[in-house]
């Protein structure tokens, strides 16, 4: 008899034990899945700085979340994004006019920016690791890479493998000397044409913007005229899905229309970002105000590009 009350007593306390476990399991899930819909507070602000200042401790939040729910995917993505809208948004800017400076503040800037587009990856990779672990290991085998993309249709994996590509493509274009990243252009490229042939819209058609940001590159460098008209079709197809989402219209004045050479389409399209509403789409206001804030920077650098006797007149009465 007493064997069999020590059994059963092993037995209750297992499973108040295994359901306290659970319970807490519960928990974390319900206030990370919180917290990921609480994050639109920040994609719907209009002051920068308010948002410079929420996402440090955001990170660091979704970074202590990992250590108390090293199970949950979600967080991953939830730190790719972070990661990477923080240091494109905020910290690469600081460094504009100031690339070449041999300061202590620009080398730390540097560091700093680096740094967070590299954990910005590294996150975006384990997230897809965890959604699908056979494309995560094809990440750094394009062959391999190449004949599964085409298989992918999931959204889940579509939306993996584009944070992976679009962090790729963010540290890359930091620092397109680095030999170590830049060897992944071929995948960003394989990656970004899947998910903007099987969601062009994801993330307010990001994949097309990478690829048509991609295609100026090239048509200023090697490639030629071919590539700039594939950014200008990639360029006018993301200004059609999202007409008042500025970054389009910002994007395509700063590398399209300083790829071709043309003066006007420069100055018109920043003028336009400089007129233009912030509130559409829903959850792209911040990036809106940034647009806005760039290209009210970039419209006063039009001598890095053209001649003096392009430059219209009234730029600096208009800012």
């Amino acid at each position: 008899m007493n064997s069999i009350r020590k059994c059963l007593g092993f037995v209750l306390m297992t499973a108040i034990i295994g359901s306290g476990c659970s319970i807490t399991k519960i928990m974390l899930n319900k206030q990370i899945d919180g917290t990921q819909k609480a994050g639109i507070a920040t994609k719907r602000e209009t002051d920068p700085d308010i948002a410079k200042r929420a996402l440090p401790y955001a990170l660091k939040q979704y970074e202590g979340l990992m250590v108390l729910a090293p199970w949950n995917a979600k967080l991953r993505l939830m730190a790719a994004q972070g990661f990477v809208s923080y240091a494109y948004g905020f910290i690469v800017p600081e460094l504009w006019g100031h690339e070449f400076d041999e300061t202590d503040e620009v080398y730390y800037t540097k560091r700093k920016a680096k740094d967070y587009l590299s954990r910005a990856h590294m996150y975006a990779r384990d997230y897809l690791n965890r959604v699908d672990s056979k494309l995560a290991a094809a990440l750094d085998e394009p062959n391999v890479l190449a004949e599964m993309l085409p298989k992918v249709k999931s959204r889940k994996k579509l939306e993996a493998l584009y944070w992976v590509a679009y962090t790729w493509a963010q540290r890359i274009g930091f620092d397109t000397d680095d030999v170590e990243w830049i060897g992944g252009l071929q995948q960003v490229d394989m990656i970004m044409s899947r998910v903007e042939a099987a969601w062009p819209d994801y993330d307010a058609g990001g994949a097309i913007l990478v690829l048509a940001t991609s295609a100026c590159k090239k048509g200023a460098g090697f490639a030629g005229g071919d590539a700039l008209k594939e950014a200008e079709a990639r360029f006018q197809r993301a200004m059609k899905l999202n007409p008042g989402y500025l970054m389009v219209r910002y994007m395509y004045a700063r590398w399209y229309c300083t790829a071709v050479g043309d003066a006007k389409c420069y100055f018109d399209n920043l003028k336009a970002v400089l007129n233009g509403g912030t509130r559409e789409p829903d959850g792209k206001q911040l990036t809106n105000v940034l647009a806005q804030d760039w290209a009210r920077y970039w419209i006063k650098q039009g001598e890095e590009f053209f001649e003096p006797d392009q430059i219209p007149d009234d730029i600096d009465e208009d800012e």
